[in-house]
């Protein structure tokens, strides 16, 4: 089966229930633009991981249809470590930078689990660390062990409902992290650019599909091979002029 099929096969499915519905209420559904899910049903364009998690998500798949729209998309079809959808509860992680870093250099090579180690790799207090792991702990994230602690979920996907503050106050704390970087890492060891450009706002809905595709292949190709630090890769495409009205 390919993806057009699934997609296909599901909106078929809605409409022997109700045969008023519609490609568009599929799409607001899945939270994405109708014109967007007509080229994935025509095969005219991939589906991106990004766009998997809005079908997930929003279709309320099972978890073997989970499964096999994961494995069109040359994802692991077998899921041995599940996605986490995140509630409204859980807005700290969001929130606080330090709980994604501290989640991710679980996967560095030769992580030592000791609170002391992770804190002085992060430049975080000990009290910070502690608290970053009970958070991900009860959120059923990680597991501690015997002082061992490792990774129980490998994709988190945010909740449409999470709080918009919530995704500003984060947004604020990775630019002030890239702030800090400019004078603390040399630049062996970071990239940073800025460009302004003269544009027509009308192309938003392009330049942030251009940035989410960038942000997926990005990732694709870094995290290949043996992760050894915790990087942290920020995007801003914002307005420096406005018209006047």
């Amino acid at each position: 089966m390919t993806m057009e099929e699934f997609l296909k096969a599901k909106l078929e499915a809605y409409k022997k229930k109700n045969p008023r519905f519609s490609l568009r209420r599929m799409a607001q559904l899945m939270d994405m633009p109708v014109g967007r899910l007509h080229e994935f049903m025509n095969g005219k364009r991939n589906v991106t991981p990004y766009y998997v998690d809005k079908i997930v998500l929003g279709l309320k798949l099972n978890r073997q249809e989970r499964e096999l729209v994961y494995s069109l998309v040359n994802q692991t079809p077998h899921i041995q470590k599940p996605s986490r959808v995140l509630q409204d509860d859980e807005i700290r992680l969001i929130r606080d930078w330090y709980h994604f870093a501290v989640l991710n250099i679980i996967k560095t090579e030769g992580f030592d689990s000791n609170e002391a180690s992770i804190a002085s790799r992060l430049g975080l207090s000990a009290t910070q660390v502690r608290q970053s792991l009970e958070l991900l702990e009860g959120m059923g994230l990680i597991r501690i062990e015997e002082g061992k602690i490792e990774r129980t979920a490998s994709r988190i996907v945010t909740s449409k409902d999470m709080p918009s503050y919530a995704r500003r106050e984060a947004l604020k704390n990775a630019i002030l992290k890239a702030a800090d970087a400019v004078d603390e890492i040399t630049p062996d060891f970071r990239e940073m650019s800025s460009a302004v450009l003269a544009v027509d706002p009308a192309d938003m809905e392009k330049a942030r599909d251009l940035i989410r595709q960038f942000r997926t292949q990005f990732s694709s190709q870094v995290e290949k091979g043996t992760p050894k630090e915790v990087y942290c890769l920020n995007i801003q495409y914002f307005p420096l002029s406005m018209r006047q009205k």
